[in-house]
């Protein structure tokens, strides 16, 4: 826009060198002619009618005879004045537009006589200067005008949109920090965060794609609820690599089985759903101690735990998580006794040995956990312990590196096995 009025204001000028110099010839006519005279007042009542005429931007006429006096003007107190300097040649020469002079566009029109004496040729004389003065305020008022609104407009623009961009980047910093902010949530644990989605932008979708991210990983984390430790840590180690998950690795470790004790008695006297909660209640418990001992829990088969113990100190890990688990039933059992609610007591078998640890299954449905002789040895020792009991294995005894209080039972002579098994009792009382 202001290119376009600095293109204007050059046209401007060109017409106010129009203006003038059609003003100047419009007075030198008449002045010429009364000048030769000698004759003032048409030229007076001619500039008067001109200045009554409210010519944009006029300001003053006069009319200077050639020595120099002033004849008629607009401001009669100025006539009788000597302005010879407007009769002079060069000035005149060179004045061929509209020059500034201080707060004018001031126009010189010369006026000239044809003159012949005798057979002397014809000859063009000056007679005198016709002057009109134009305001250069009145003359650029449009372009400065114009000029202002287009900066006030253009200062508008700009704090509207300043104002504009400050309300869009402070409402993309809240949304922006509202992710934040669930991010450092789900950092600490908490995966009850949803972002709200209020636009279809960037934003929005980035919102609506952490929502989904945060949905699947409350799915994930409670799908490990249904899969043993063992298979999380398998499928971690594997799932940033395009090998398949190894299928079988032969580990010493020692294996757990816990098994409540009178459960078909229990189960026939509940209801399902209350059977359910009373079992649960004791899995928790143990589960719990369990992983506080380094264990991890391969599976539930009903209301028998299966746990293996990798760690250095796998052993004296599985004894002290049977022994807490015993103490923690009897103490659990006392509070339950005076609230007059179901009592339930386990029997834990703890076996020491090689197994083959892996994936085991099918190519579309597979688990991560421990077979082998040792496996089944403990299941058969989980089985002969009374309630409150902890039984191991002779194989236990000779890898533990704390000392334990045990006493030793009778061999056990087990179906399918050619040799009796020795097993002890842990004396934790």
């Amino acid at each position: 826009s202001l290119s376009i009025l600095e293109s204007g204001e050059s046209l401007l000028q060109e017409r106010v060198n129009e203006v003038c110099r059609l003003s100047a010839q419009s007075l030198s006519g008449v002045a010429r002619d009364n000048l030769l005279l000698e004759i003032t007042v048409p030229i007076q009542e001619l500039i008067n009618r001109m200045m009554q005429m409210n010519i944009e931007g006029l300001k003053y006429a006069f009319v200077v005879n050639r020595q120099g006096g002033v004849v008629a003007h607009s401001d009669v107190q100025e006539i009788g004045r000597n302005f010879s300097k407007y009769i002079q040649k060069d000035l005149i020469e060179k004045n061929n537009r509209a020059i500034e002079k201080g707060n004018y566009f001031e126009y010189i029109e010369p006026l000239y006589a044809i003159k012949q004496t005798g057979k002397e040729p014809l000859q063009k004389v000056l007679v005198g200067v016709a002057v009109v003065g134009f305001s250069k305020a009145d003359i650029y008022r449009p372009i400065r005008k114009a000029k202002r609104f287009i900066y006030f407009i253009t200062i508008a623009v700009i704090g509207l949109s300043a104002v504009g961009v400050y309300f869009v980047a402070r409402g993309m910093s809240a949304k922006i920090s509202k992710l934040s902010e669930s991010v450092k949530s789900i950092q600490q644990g908490n995966l009850d965060v949803e972002v709200p989605v209020t636009s279809q932008d960037e934003i929005g979708i980035l919102a609506t794609e952490f929502n989904r991210m945060v949905r699947h990983l409350k799915e994930n984390i409670h799908m490990q609820k249904f899969v043993s430790r063992l298979t999380v840590d398998m499928i971690r180690q594997t799932a940033n690599s395009s090998l398949e998950p190894q299928r079988l690795e032969r580990r010493n470790v020692a294996v757990l089985f816990s098994d409540i004790r009178n459960f078909s008695a229990l189960s026939e006297k509940l209801e399902p759903e209350d059977l359910v909660e009373v079992v649960n209640v004791y899995l928790d418990l143990q589960t719990n101690i369990i992983q506080k001992h380094q264990g991890v829990v391969d599976k539930f088969v009903g209301d028998e735990i299966i746990a293996i113990f990798q760690e250095d100190l796998m052993a004296d890990n599985a004894v002290d998580a049977a022994v807490e688990i015993q103490k923690g039933i009897k103490e659990l059992n006392w509070h339950r006794k005076f609230k007059n609610l179901e009592l339930l007591t386990v029997g834990v078998g703890i076996n020491y040995g090689p197994v083959m640890i892996g994936s085991m299954g099918s190519k579309k449905r597979m688990d991560y956990t421990a077979i082998g002789d040792t496996v089944n040895l403990a299941s058969h020792i989980c089985n002969i312990a009374r309630p409150g009991e902890v039984i191991i294995t002779q194989n236990v005894i000779q890898v533990l590196q704390n000392s334990y209080s045990v006493i030793k039972l009778e061999p056990l002579m087990l179906k399918g096995r050619s040799r009796p098994v020795q097993v002890y009792k842990v004396n934790y009382y």
